[in-house]
């Protein structure tokens, strides 16, 4: 999904202190963001107590919040971040400071690399929903099905030069979106 003008308007208007633009993005992002919080927290409570604390610190801080790239990512960051800090505070005191301390930051680290993987899947599976209609069908069928050159001819009823040149073409489409993610990223890191 790219940055839409709806979100800028919810964001513009959240940051003018409209409650309806407000439970608008409460409405349209719930779901998601309780759906990521379940995957990582022990139970239905802490996740929802999880995406209840990105919503309220989101309307507490609304007049200074800047959405670069699009509220989905936004709220996505937030309760990232949020899962990591229920996580951080809930981690049990062992007799062993200095174990149970590095035992925390590798768990910490593992998870986070385990949601920024979990991001970067789904900006893939964006950018492959966004090719062109048979290349998108060779890619999630060599993706998903992980079905070779000759299958996909076969069940495509296509010649295998067919599914060979849209595979590549489809490639060197995802690579330029992912690149360009990439380096809108790092431009972002560097301010």
């Amino acid at each position: 999904m790219d940055f839409s003008i709806s979100d800028m308007n919810l964001a513009e208007a959240m940051r003018d202190g409209d409650r309806r633009a407000f439970e608008t993005v409460y409405r349209q992002y719930h779901r998601m963001l309780y759906t990521i919080a379940m995957r990582y927290l022990p139970s239905a409570e802490d996740a929802e107590d999880a995406v209840a604390d990105v919503f309220v610190h989101l309307w507490e801080i609304r007049r200074d919040m800047v959405v670069e790239t699009n509220l989905r990512n936004y709220l996505y960051t937030m309760t990232k971040n949020s899962i990591l800090n229920r996580l951080r505070r809930s981690t049990p005191v062992f007799l062993s400071v200095d174990s149970s301390e590095a035992q925390r930051k590798e768990e910490e680290e593992s998870l986070e690399e385990l949601l920024d993987r979990e991001e970067l899947r789904e900006r893939l599976c964006r950018a492959v929903d966004s090719l062109p209609e048979q290349k998108r069908k060779i890619c999630l069928l060599k993706m998903r099905e992980n079905l070779k050159n000759e299958e996909i001819a076969g069940r495509m009823n296509i010649s295998l030069n067919t599914v060979k040149t849209h595979y590549l073409q489809a490639l060197r489409m995802l690579r330029i979106v992912l690149c360009r993610l990439v380096v809108f990223v790092a431009a972002l890191t560097l301010f």
